[in-house]
Parts: C-alpha cells; sequence; structure tokens
C-alpha cells in the first residue's frame, strides 16, 4: 500500500479552485492576446522624420523633436531631403515615419494620397524674397540712394538671375506658381537656378543672382543671415514689399499675408523703414495611416510644448492647429484636438508606455471584462462538477466489488481486500463541509457491501 498523502483543507481547496479558474484565465489570456495584436499598443522605439536640407528650418525643428522624444526613449532618426515634394514621396515609399510638409503652393493633386493623413499645422513660415538693387540702376532709377530702390511686384525682376530652389522644394513649388502669374517661369530672359537656401543666400551676398525665394522660419540661420545684411544701411539688399500679398492670398490655397513691422531689424536706424507686406504660410507634420497611433499622438503633445510660444509671426497658443490642410487630419489627430491632452500626457515620461497601454487597451479589456461575466457563471458549478467527481468516481470500483459477489466461485477473500484497499483510498478524500453528506454516502454504500461479504 502506498502511504497516505495528508493534504491541508485549504491547500485542496486552494488546488481545486485553481483548476476551476484556470480555463477562465486562458480564454481571458487568448482574449487579452489576439486584442494585443489587433489594438497594436506597443509603439516602436524608432520613428523616422523626414526634414530638410541641413540647416533649414525642419532640420533645425527637427532636432528640438529629437530632445523632446529621447525622455519618452523614442530615437528619432532625421531623414535630411530637398523638402516638402521629396518628404511626401519619402512617406509614400515608406522611407519614413512622419514627414514636415509645407501646405501652400504645393500641386492639389498631391493631397490625393489616400495613405497620407495630417497631425495639423504646426507651425508658420515665411516666404522670403530677397534681392539685390544693384540691378535696378541700369532700369533708370535716378535715386542714389539704396534704401530707396524698393520693389513690390515680381514682375520688376523680368530679366534678372532668380534662384527659386531645389527640385523637390515646397519653396520651389510655390515659386513657380507665383513666377507663372507675373510670366517670368518660361521668360527666356530671366535665369531660374536650383540652388539649395544656404547656397542661395551666399550667391545672393556676393552678387551671383540678384534675387532668392525661399520659405522659411524667421530663426532660420539662413533668414538670419540675411536679415542682418540687410540691417546694415550701407547693403544693397532688399527685401520684396509684396504689394499684391492679398492677391496671391487669393488664388493660392493656404497662404496668408503678414508683415515685418517697421524698425524690428534695427530700431536706432529704423530697418525697415516701413512695414513691409509678406506671404506667409503653415507646415504640417504628415504621417502614413499606418504610422503607429502611440507614435502620432506623442507628436502632438509634443509639438504643442514646441510650437505654442509666440514668434514674430504667430501668438502665443496659436499653434498647433487642428484642421486639415494638404491632407485630411489622422483620426488620432482628430480625437486629440477634439478632447485635449490625453491621460498620458499629463504622466511623467518614464512611465509613457505604461500609459500608452492603458490608454489604448482600456476600450479592449471592458470588452473582454464584459464577455468574461458569462463564462464566470461557469465557475461554480464547474467547481461543485469537480468535487462530486471525487466522490463518485469510486462508486465504479464499488459497482464492480458487489457484482462479483454474486459471480459463483468468486474468491470473497480477494474481494475484501479490494473493498479494505477502496475504504483507506475512500477515507483520505477531503471535500468541503458542504459535499461532507455526499462522502458519508460513499462510505455507507461502502459498509454495505462489507455487510454482503461477511453473510
Amino acid at each position: 500500500m502506498k502511504p497516505t498523502v495528508h493534504v491541508t483543507p485549504w491547500l485542496q481547496r486552494s488546488y481545486d479552485l485553481l483548476w476551476t479558474v484556470l480555463p477562465l484565465v486562458l480564454v481571458a489570456a487568448l482574449l487579452l492576446g489576439l486584442a494585443f495584436m489587433v489594438v497594436n499598443p506597443a509603439p516602436p522605439k524608432i520613428l523616422r522624420l523626414a526634414t530638410s536640407q541641413s540647416g533649414a528650418s525642419y532640420a533645425l525643428i527637427a532636432q528640438k523633436y529629437q530632445t523632446a522624444l529621447a525622455t519618452y526613449g523614442i530615437t528619432v532618426e532625421t531623414t535630411p531631403s530637398e523638402g516638402s515634394l521629396a518628404n511626401i514621396d519619402k512617406l509614400l515609399k515608406h522611407e519614413v515615419d512622419a514627414a514636415f510638409v509645407q501646405n501652400g503652393g504645393l500641386p492639389k493633386e498631391l493631397g490625393e494620397q489616400a495613405q497620407l493623413a495630417s497631425l495639423g499645422e504646426f507651425f508658420r513660415q515665411t516666404l522670403w524674397i530677397f534681392y539685390r538693387t544693384d540691378k535696378l540702376k541700369p532700369l533708370g532709377s535716378t535715386s542714389s540712394s539704396a534704401t530707396a530702390l524698393q520693389l513690390s511686384q515680381l514682375t520688376a525682376m523680368k530679366g534678372w538671375r532668380i534662384n527659386i530652389g531645389k527640385e523637390g522644394s515646397g519653396s520651389r513649388a510655390l515659386a513657380i506658381q507665383l513666377l507663372e502669374r507675373h510670366g517670368l517661369r518660361h521668360d527666356p530672359s530671366t535665369v531660374l537656378s536650383s540652388l539649395g537656401v544656404d547656397e542661395g543666400v551666399s550667391a545672393l551676398l556676393n552678387g551671383t543672382i540678384d534675387a532668392t525665394l525661399f520659405v522659411a522660419t524667421e530663426d532660420a540661420p539662413s533668414v538670419d543671415r540675411l536679415l542682418k545684411a540687410m540691417g546694415d544701411k550701407r547693403s544693397a539688399l532688399r527685401l520684396l514689399d509684396v504689394a499684391q500679398a492679398d492677391s496671391y492670398v487669393l488664388n493660392i490655397a493656404h497662404l496668408t499675408p503678414t508683415v515685418l513691422p517697421q524698425g524690428i531689424l534695427n530700431f536706432e536706424a529704423n530697418i525697415p523703414d516701413r512695414d513691409i507686406h509678406l506671404l506667409a504660410t503653415t507646415a504640417s507634420l504628415v504621417v502614413r495611416k499606418d504610422t503607429h497611433p502611440a507614435l502620432q499622438n506623442l507628436l502632438m503633445m509634443t509639438g504643442r510644448r514646441i510650437h505654442q510660444p509666440s514668434t514674430l509671426f504667430q501668438s502665443e497658443g496659436e499653434f498647433p492647429i487642428g484642421k486639415p490642410s494638404l491632407y485630411p487630419l489622422a483620426d488620432e489627430a482628430e480625437r486629440f484636438y477634439r478632447h485635449g491632452n490625453t491621460p498620458k500626457g499629463r504622466w511623467p515620461a518614464h512611465l509613457f508606455w505604461l500609459t500608452n497601454l492603458i490608454d489604448r487597451m482600456w476600450i479592449a479589456l471592458v470588452t473582454i471584462a464584459a464577455a468574461m461575466i458569462p463564462i464566470s457563471r461557469m465557475i461554480p458549478p464547474f467547481y461543485a462538477w469537480r468535487i462530486r467527481r471525487r466522490i463518485y468516481r469510486w462508486y465504479g470500483e464499488l459497482y464492480r466489488i458487489e457484482h462479483a459477489i454474486d459471480i459463483p466461485a468468486t474468491d470473497r477473500s480477494s474481494l475484501r481486500k479490494q473493498l479494505q484497499a477502496l475504504e483507506i483510498r475512500v477515507g483520505q478524500v477531503k471535500v468541503p463541509l458542504s459535499r461532507a453528506y455526499e462522502l458519508y454516502n460513499l462510505r455507507s454504500h461502502i459498509e454495505l457491501v462489507h455487510q454482503r461479504l461477511h453473510t
């Protein structure tokens, strides 16, 4: 006979309860795993961001995103490009996850890419048209004062050497639209070059070209160089005062008029000596629709911190704006701007992964919990079945022994030994008090068989 294994009642009950609840736990784990795969709560730790030419506005702003997202454990890998058109191409080729894209002046057909979406307009940037006054003197100017040589229309630049930016840049796309309206794009006497922003600035300063057009924020190094040069009263450099700004806004989407205030560059010398009317547009952060939703949300939270302060051409809190531009708003963007900052945006950065998991999984968790309620009702009867099975499993053996009594020439001494062994095993069975009566019934039935064996 094997030694008796004594199991304490509380441990036995825990064991029974564990095996009763285990199927429920496995079903819940399976549903949770399926929800995890569908909801995709864990974002990648690397974000590929398309920017611009080195030293241009997008590249400088991307550095701020690198620093900010690093606190969340996200590594931002920046990809330089010629500009907005090239960035869109990189998004479509899945070379990047997000990209800065200029809104004004881009071809409308670009907005028909169904796989792309906008996270909103993030900041304002200005169209800068700088030119040299040297070119005006041969046209009949009688003034010897360089400060008096001011242009207000692009038409006056006919026959000039004008840099409109590299192929693939948003600056070039906008410049082409403006020049076409003044008949300069295909004018044989006008030379259009495709220099980068920095190259164009250097060429303008040394007189290799007569004018340069580019879109940038006011804190870009290229703008800073030219404005500082323009702040010198002896400089031949000027900024085009766009007299037809309101007309451009009516004809080209996503353009707005803005003003460079009088004296902002040099109060003492009063440079500029009058308000200069300019054109401005906005830049959006564009993503593919399959870019992880958590990364989209994190980009918008970061953008709100970076672009909320006031600048020369935008007021505090003006950006980012949740409105569609070249592309419709992403679903995450609509939710972000409708409900404001999400809960995970108010938690410490090191808890981003946990808060993101909760934020994206809570609906699935509630659904799973609702589905588990009817399943959980099976636990009490299943638990009762396990306890009763512990008792009724022995009735098969007891029935066999009792049935053998009626068979002639049966060795009753052998049956007595079998019945005694059965009685010992039954004596080791532990059941809750609520089922004790069934165990006592089994023992009384064993006793009845004992009596039959002794008659």
